[in-house]
């Protein structure tokens, strides 16, 4: 026997099962809901990666690197601006588990979405005890094309496991209210499962009024006892809220007050609501990034207008309007509460990811008033099916913009190309890697063009003119992006590196020095600072370089090979001879044929008679 919610009775729509005339087995509706689903999400599987956060969470992720679980070290760093040791770990997890990497952090994402998709359809379920309206209220949530980032982005892995532990969370919370779980099974479920979600994204701090506006919806905000787990909750957010104000300033993230004047931005904050519910209903012209509007854009005060007119309308009409609606939108505002701006984080306004969570409580907001203000109900059927074939059609057609960094990029720049300098940043860093340098340096150009004080862009264009033997013009660009940035490191190096092919090697020599002074560890520029020694025949501080790389590089066989010339000089014989063996060995072990080869001959011309047979 079903236990009574003390939540009044908030809506019109009744027995939905038995109106609609559905006799689908109740076993059926989270199957059906995962087969459609998975259906639509399939071809995730084909994705790889991209150059946007890919690298810094992935590839070059020294986490990923570590024996796992490695725990202390997650626990320990922020990532890419953020703190979700959870989330780093799962992908340490992924890189250890799956025979291709690369598929299964896409499968692990997708397995996620599936199962946030049946908590979703649960969690609805027990609050309105529809389960009908539940089920397409989950489909939605499920088929959604804003969701394509969120899934088929491997580093929004935060995206989705966060909202698995937060929907858990909200699903037990639910049983609680409806007294199907007594309060020390709920209390000690939602405190653990909070921290397992703000853990992976720190976002999910929204979980504490989250729980108070879900005591309002059933009645029991009056009731002090209640407050106790939110109120725990609470007082957890804000001490994560304070771990995330930290690593987003670790890296930048947070603008200054003066970037965004206090006066626009309650209007980009209006704004950009505006745009999220109209992309949740017609989700066309999507992207992985979208620019901040111009303040004399018409559009930004239409759309700002039109949302005020929205909210009032809301307001004048508010004995009209299901206390469901009430709550979905509160529960949307509370999920972007933290991002829309009103405190300038990164340099997106909105971002189809920022919807992950927040259309959950949005789209029941919306299915529940097809059968109370459409007087046809077959008519809103007969909608919702042509809408719900569409959202799986736009999903779909979305999800290959994501197999890998040109297609993303191509999207971003043919719908907005005056959107979004990082764009052709990135683009242009593949076209370098692939080899096409003119059309790196134009996109590297519309870059700079765009902002010209793009420090990275300035950077990247150095290499692609050093890469095609422009070493003035190479050289002009790291010193612009030093003249930004002098703590750059990397520019210092590299113009050391154009500096010593020009031939001049003092300039190289106080470039390498300040690339090391800037970071110590750098091995690659003590070896050729070494080098810079060694062709002005000073072999004691040639030989000093190298052993410092080598110190910080046991594997580096270029140093042992060049300290092994530089002990040559010095006179000592025996300890060049080990080095050349050591360089061989190292290079024939990394299967470089051609450099043990050069390094054989250097030690039979060096140490005549010391050559060793293959």
């Amino acid at each position: 026997m079903k236990a009574k919610s003390s939540a009044p009775d908030r809506s019109t729509s009744g027995n939905t099962k038995k109106s609609s005339g559905m006799v689908i087995p109740e076993m059926w509706w989270p199957l059906i809901l995962l087969a459609i689903t998975g259906f639509v999400w399939a071809s995730v599987l084909n994705l790889g990666l991209t150059n946007w956060d890919d690298e810094g969470y992935i590839l070059k992720n020294n986490l990923l690197k570590l024996p796992f679980p490695s725990l202390d070290q997650h626990f320990k760093n922020f990532v890419m601006g953020n703190y979700h040791p959870l989330t780093t770990l799962s992908l340490h997890w992924d890189s250890v588990f799956w025979k291709s990497p690369v598929w299964g952090y896409h499968f692990t994402n997708g397995i996620l979405h599936l199962i946030n998709t049946l908590l979703v359809f649960f969690w609805l379920k027990n609050l309105k005890g529809t389960e009908s309206l539940a089920w397409v209220a989950a489909l939605i949530f499920g088929i959604h094309p804003l969701h394509v980032e969120s899934v088929a982005w491997v580093s929004e892995r935060k995206d989705v496991l966060y909202s698995m532990f937060y929907l858990a969370a909200l699903w037990v919370q639910t049983l609680y209210l409806k007294d199907k779980v007594s309060f020390f099974p709920y209390a000690g479920a939602s405190i653990v499962l909070f921290l397992l979600s703000v853990l992976s994204k720190g976002v999910a701090v929204t979980l504490a009024p989250v729980f108070f506006l879900n005591l309002w919806y059933y009645g029991k905000l009056p009731h002090r006892k209640e407050w106790l787990v939110p109120g725990l909750l609470l007082l957890l957010a804000l001490i994560f809220g304070y771990v995330a104000i930290q690593a987003q300033q670790s890296s930048d993230s947070i603008k200054t007050l003066d970037e965004t004047s206090w006066l626009m931005r309650p209007i980009y904050a209006l704004y950009a609501i505006g745009v999220y519910v109209g992309k949740t209903l017609i989700p066309l012209r999507l992207s992985n990034f979208y620019p901040y509007p111009e303040t004399k854009d018409l559009l930004l005060w239409l759309v700002a207008f039109t949302t005020v007119l929205g909210v009032s309308a809301l307001v004048w009409f508010r004995n009209r309007i299901s206390t469901t609606v009430w709550w979905g939108l509160g529960f949307l505002l509370l999920q972007l509460g933290p991002i829309l701006q009103l405190l300038p984080v990164g340099e997106a306004l909105y971002a189809d990811r920022y919807m992950y969570l927040g259309l959950a409580g949005l789209f029941p907001a919306l299915v529940f008033l097809i059968p109370e203000n459409l007087r046809s109900q077959k008519l809103a059927l007969g909608v919702l099916v042509v809408w719900l074939v569409g959202l799986g059609y736009w999903t779909r057609q979305r999800i290959p913009v994501w197999k890998d960094s040109l297609a993303l990029w191509n999207d971003m720049i043919q719908k907005y190309p005056e959107g979004y300098f990082v764009a052709y940043n990135n683009r242009a860093i593949i076209y370098h890697e692939k080899g096409n340098y003119p059309e790196a340096l134009r996109d590297f150009d519309k870059a700079i063009s765009m902002y010209a004080q793009y420090t990275d862009a300035y950077y990247n264009r150095g290499t692609s003119k050093a890469a095609i033997g422009d070493k003035e013009g190479a050289i002009a660009d790291f010193t612009a992006a030093l003249e930004i940035n002098p703590k750059f490191h990397l520019a210092w190096y590299n113009r050391g590196n154009a500096f010593a092919i020009s031939g001049k090697m003092e300039e190289a020599e106080r470039d390498y020095l300040k690339a090391v002074h800037l970071k110590p560890d750098y091995a690659e520029a003590w070896t050729n600072l070494g080098n810079v020694y060694g062709v002005r025949k000073e072999s004691k501080k040639a030989e000093e370089a190298y052993s410092h790389s080598i110190n910080l590089n046991p594997q580096n066989a270029q140093a042992y090979n060049n300290r092994a010339l530089s002990r040559v000089a010095l006179g000592d014989t025996l300890n060049a001879l080990k080095d050349f063996e050591t360089a061989i060995g190292l290079y024939e072990a990394n299967g470089n044929k051609a450099s043990a080869d050069e390094s054989r001959r250097n030690q039979a011309l060096m140490i005549p008679g010391s050559s060793q047979n293959d």
